[in-house]
């Protein structure tokens, strides 16, 4: 296919271009970035509208001024995404390959993104005259610290806590709690105050399990009063393990278990904090809706931590604490 006839990029952006590309640019015609807002442009792969959006995080200290949004793939992008009411599509699976999820990224199903998928992809953009350039850039990238390897962003189901009925209690019951430094106060209510939910899901293999099941069809979850019931009856009597042990015929209460086919056991380990958070029950004995001794004393006389436990010890043990109908905070001092 011919190259196109006309391109649209940053003013800041054209010597760049001109530079990748090989060859000088004539400008036919300047415009606010915002007359483009609303408008729709083909999709390099399959030619189907796709909207053009304003977004504050993109600039024109690189690239063209213009960049692909993948809602699914993005701190950034998601926000975006949410913004303008889009769907997250996540076409990588845990394995970092191409999924069937897009219909652009089928035929590329099964290649790491990272290797020979995208190689596949731009091979598909030069077999649609759709690709203008292509040149290696260096440029700032999450690395795993442990594997050495690039991390890829992906958008996937998580656990949340919704906070907004947790806030006014927890911060009410730091009233009686002696802060040393006193700035630890403004601190940890800053975190607590700050925000709207906590997300308690984590994809790791290790940690305590969350005891959630998944349909094999349709993807929904279940996680009631009778599934973590028997979760916990199980986890009493072997331990933790026992989730990663099991077959899902035991882990199912026994009302579920002749649907067991039905339904796969989640991999997904709860928030470290959430362990910690609860060990006001766990260590000092508070059990539920325990809160220390009568009138809301405290269960622990203090909680001795570093700054960073802000948002992580203090804050949770306060949040779980609330949410198991506790009285006061689950400690009488802060250090």
């Amino acid at each position: 296919a011919a190259a196109p006839a006309h391109v649209v990029v940053a003013t800041a952006r054209i010597a760049e271009l001109e530079q990748a590309l090989g060859r000088r640019l004539a400008v036919v015609e300047r415009f606010a970035g915002t007359a483009l807002d609303g408008l729709r442009c083909a999709h390099p792969l399959s030619g189907r509208p796709v909207p053009l959006l304003l977004a504050e995080h993109v600039t024109d200290s690189a690239g063209t001024g213009l960049v692909h949004t993948a809602p699914g793939h993005g701190p950034e992008d998601f926000a975006v995404g949410v913004s303008h009411a889009l769907p997250p599509s996540c076409p990588v699976d845990a394995e970092g390959r191409f999924t069937a999820a897009v219909a652009e990224a089928a035929p590329f199903e099964g290649l790491e993104v990272l290797g020979e998928g995208g190689r596949a992809v731009l091979d598909a953009l030069r077999a649609r005259g759709t690709l203008l350039s292509a040149a290696e850039h260096a440029h700032r990238y999450p690395y795993d610290w442990r594997s050495k390897t690039p991390v890829i962003f992906r958008a996937t189901p998580q656990w949340f806590c919704e906070l907004s009925a947790l806030q006014p209690a927890a911060l009410a019951s730091l009233d009686g709690v002696r802060m040393v430094p006193p700035a630890g106060r403004q601190r940890l209510e800053a975190f607590v105050g700050g925000r709207a939910s906590w997300c308690i899901s984590r994809q790791r293999c290790w940690g305590v399990p969350l005891p959630a099941f998944y349909h094999a069809r349709t993807g929904e979850a279940l996680l009631n009063d009778a599934t973590i019931a028997h979760a916990q009856k199980l986890v009493g009597e072997r331990g933790s393990d026992c989730w990663w042990e099991l077959s899902e015929a035991e882990l199912l209460p026994p009302e579920l278990q002749p649907q067991a086919a039905e339904w796969r056991k989640g991999t997904d380990t709860l928030d470290v904090w959430f362990d910690s958070g609860c060990s006001w029950a766990a260590v000092l004995g508070g059990g539920e809706g325990g809160g220390g001794g009568g009138g809301g004393a405290p269960l622990a006389d203090m909680y001795l931590e570093g700054s960073d436990q802000h948002r992580g010890w203090f804050q949770s043990s306060l949040l779980t604490h609330a949410a198991a109908g506790g009285t006061g905070a689950p400690y009488g001092a802060v250090v």
